[in-house]
């Protein structure tokens, strides 16, 4: 996912929703129908959760601000306006700012229609002191070398001469044009990737074989001019894998009356022009923490893995 920090924060609400409420539908960037409107006009709702079924089914609007100003009274006012247009039941505003006390007047005044949530980063001396000790690190892949060894074509129609396809390097390492479903498509650098998974040898240059001859739950698949081309192969290939800390924060995601409602695990890996951020909401159950579902977004055409390790918890 391509850095785009005018929806990065409305992904970080939605993935956080889902992992409070997994039992309520989540969409976002959803068009609804303005009630009553003569010529069918809609109006956009960043987040909108439906949860129940008819005749007790509710719908709930959330509007996220990233700004590193406060709520002015304006925006919460359209809001309301919009809260009121397409009939939900009930508004979440959402802010990395303190919302005015106006606001939170307002708010409080509205009963339990109206929310206001704050996203923000937690010191020190605010983190829950049962807090679960983690650590994460970059893991990243590069191919050195790659030869292929072998190849057979198993597609019997087929007379492609394939094994010319790598010597004439009509096929390089960056082309995706392996399969084994006919849907998700990988590289050679992904491929051999792939095939190391679990290694846990770092910072030294070291020589491997991947075989799809003997991988009997998966049939590999080359796309060749238009068609898939059955294939068994080896390659043979050098790699280096280093590993590297990733210095992380916490943000809480506090609800007025109610205090935290989820944590964010941030972990920030960039050098140079290139990035990559993993977000991870955190729920607690009694005295379990609950992670379910991860947001990444990156600038980084390595391939690359994020390694979580719980200390303590």
């Amino acid at each position: 996912m391509k850095k785009n920090d005018g929806k990065y924060l409305e992904q970080l609400v939605e993935i956080i929703e889902r992992s409070i409420d997994s039992d309520a539908t989540i969409e976002r960037d959803v068009q609804m129908p303005i009630l009553n409107s003569k010529g069918g006009y809609k109006t956009q709702c960043d987040i909108v959760i439906t949860k129940g079924k008819a005749p007790r089914l509710t719908k709930t609007i959330i509007e996220v601000q990233d700004r590193n100003s406060k709520v002015k009274p304006n925006d919460f006012r359209g809001w309301t306006q919009k809260l009121d247009e397409v009939g939900a039941q009930h508004l979440i505003c959402v802010s990395k700012q303190e919302f005015p006390e106006s606001i939170k007047e307002k708010a409080s005044n509205s009963g339990n229609k109206i929310s206001l949530i704050n996203l923000k980063n937690l010191d020190v001396d605010k983190i829950p002191l049962s807090f679960f000790d983690y650590n994460f690190t970059y893991n990243t892949f590069e191919l050195k070398q790659w030869s292929l060894i072998k190849i057979d074509n198993l597609s019997n129609s087929n007379t492609f001469n394939l094994r010319s396809l790598f010597f004439n390097r009509k096929i390089s390492a960056n082309d995706k044009v392996f399969s084994y479903d006919k849907k998700t498509f990988f590289n050679i650098n992904e491929l051999t990737s792939i095939s190391i998974e679990g290694k846990s040898i770092f910072n030294k240059k070291i020589n491997s074989v991947f075989s799809s001859y003997h991988d009997e739950n998966r049939q590999l698949y080359l796309f060749f001019s238009n068609s898939f081309i059955k294939i068994n192969c080896e390659i043979n290939f050098s790699y280096f894998l280093s590993s590297e800390s990733i210095p992380t924060s916490l943000m809480s995601y506090e609800q007025d009356e109610f205090g935290v409602l989820a944590w964010v695990i941030k972990a920030l890996y960039q050098k140079g022009e290139n990035f990559i951020e993993m977000s991870m909401p955190v729920t607690k159950k009694g005295d379990k923490y609950i992670l379910k579902k991860m947001h990444l977004r990156y600038t980084n055409n390595q391939s690359f893995s994020f390694g979580m390790k719980v200390i303590k918890g």
